[in-house]
């Protein structure tokens, strides 16, 4: 069974994005150790994750907008 592109993208992420309204979001994780050979012990999902608010800090300062999160 061929998947269509977008359905391969989706399961490359260690995070998927679940929209609350138009200005809330909530970011699911999970560890990707169990799948990736590139991530044994499970840092590089953890590292990605971390740099997650540094990048929605950016982008909203972009449109004048403020990054919030609470875990």
């Amino acid at each position: 069974m061929k998947l269509p592109i977008r359905h391969i993208i989706i399961f490359l992420y260690p995070w998927h994005f679940e929209i609350i309204d138009e200005i809330r979001f909530l970011i699911h994780t999970d560890g990707t150790q169990n799948w990736c050979v590139y991530d044994l012990d499970g840092m590089a999902c953890q590292t990605a994750l971390g740099a997650l608010p540094g990048i929605f800090a950016i982008a909203t300062s972009g449109k004048r907008m403020n990054a919030v999160f609470c875990i």
